[in-house]
Parts: C-alpha cells; sequence; structure tokens
C-alpha cells in the first residue's frame, strides 16, 4: 500500500511539472532563481519564452505570497504595445514591504524582449 502511495505522489509531482503548475519555494531561492533566470535572457524573446524561462513559482514573506512575475504593466505609444514584467531579484528590507527597486523589470515591445533593468525603463512611461 505504501508503495502505491509513493507512487501516486511521484506521478503527480511529474504531471505537475509537465503542465508548468507552480510550487512554492522559500524567499532566498526565489530571489536566486529569478536572478539566474534573468542572467539567460535574449533580445527577441516571445513573452512565452520568457515566462518560460522565468518560472511561474511562488514564494512567501511576511506581508503574504510572492509570484512570478511581481507585477506587470502594459501601455501604448503611437502604435507600439509596451508590456513590462517586473521579476524580484532583490531581497527587501527587514519590516518593510515590497518596491519595485527590488524587481527587474523586463521590457516586451509588441511581444518581444527589447530590454531588461532599470535603464530600459528610461524615457519608457507615458
Amino acid at each position: 500500500m505504501l508503495r502505491i502511495v509513493m507512487f501516486s505522489v511521484l506521478l503527480s509531482s511529474v504531471a505537475a511539472m509537465q503542465t508548468g503548475d507552480s510550487s512554492e519555494i522559500p524567499y532566498r531561492d526565489f530571489l536566486t532563481q529569478n536572478n539566474a533566470n534573468i542572467s539567460q535572457l535574449a533580445l527577441g524573446m516571445t513573452r512565452e519564452q520568457v515566462v518560460t524561462l522565468m518560472k511561474s513559482d511562488t514564494t512567501s514573506v511576511r506581508d503574504g505570497p510572492l509570484s512570478n512575475p511581481y507585477k506587470t504593466e502594459s501601455f501604448q505609444r503611437d502604435s507600439d504595445n509596451f508590456e513590462v514584467l517586473y521579476y524580484l531579484t532583490r531581497k527587501h528590507p527587514p519590516f518593510t514591504s515590497i518596491r519595485d527597486t527590488q524587481a527587474t523589470p523586463v521590457v516586451l515591445k509588441n511581444g518581444a524582449v527589447v530590454g531588461w533593468g532599470q535603464r530600459a525603463m528610461t524615457g519608457l512611461r507615458p
């Protein structure tokens, strides 16, 4: 009976990985994973490629749960559509709430990555 239960747990874990279900990981691991994954970004990647690379894991802090991306923004400039996906990469100081400055923004223009980091945000906001 124990083998059947263990096999069932193993199968559900494999199924979760294959369907891309998110899992909760420790906050430090969440930040480390995001930093490692951001280093693999490339210009021209699609939104889907970015979301797959960055994973959909979650974590929890005192203020509650956090997920990837931490926050998104969308806006239009002329005929171009922009989307900014914020991924937490820096630890927040104790007894403070999460701030955008602790995140690395990934900027997409018309669905493709055109830059990431604070420098990519320069002059973008309407």
